[in-house]
């Protein structure tokens, strides 16, 4: 699922917010992205692009549901490349947690970001999941 960046030009005067043009031939950039793979046998990766939020969390809940079919099985939820993340978002992760432990399977999250690493403290979770810094090969 790829949400793109809108491209507008408002008249002079406008109240609307300007959106400053990409230049001609530029590629647009993608607001959010999902990556699904395997990486093994065992191991599925989901790792969303951009920011996780109400529009996006149907979508990274979906991929993350996917990856929790296979039980004994390993997922891992690649954060490094998230800008936001909602307590939606953190909610689908404390999610596959608990099914992961139920199945015997194991969830590893790579979030290199101090900020997004404490949303997990604060949500009183961090020390329930296997967090990183680096995905595991």
């Amino acid at each position: 699922m790829l949400l793109w960046i809108e491209e507008r030009t408002f008249e002079e005067g406008s109240l609307a917010a300007r959106v400053p043009s990409r230049p001609e031939g530029a590629p647009i950039r993608p607001l959010f992205d999902l990556v699904e793979r395997s990486l093994d046998a065992k191991t599925h990766l989901v790792a969303p692009v951009g920011d996780l939020d109400a529009a996006t969390n149907p979508a990274f809940r979906d991929a993350v549901d996917a990856a929790l079919t296979h039980p004994g099985h390993r997922v891992v939820i690649d954060l490094t490349d998230v800008s936001f993340m909602s307590a939606g978002a953190i909610g689908v992760i404390a999610r596959a947690r608990s099914s992961m432990a139920a199945t015997r399977g194991v969830l590893t999250v790579v979030c290199p970001s101090p900020r997004l690493r404490r949303l997990f403290d604060i949500a009183g979770i961090s020390s329930h999941l296997d967090i990183v810094s680096v995905r595991p090969l």
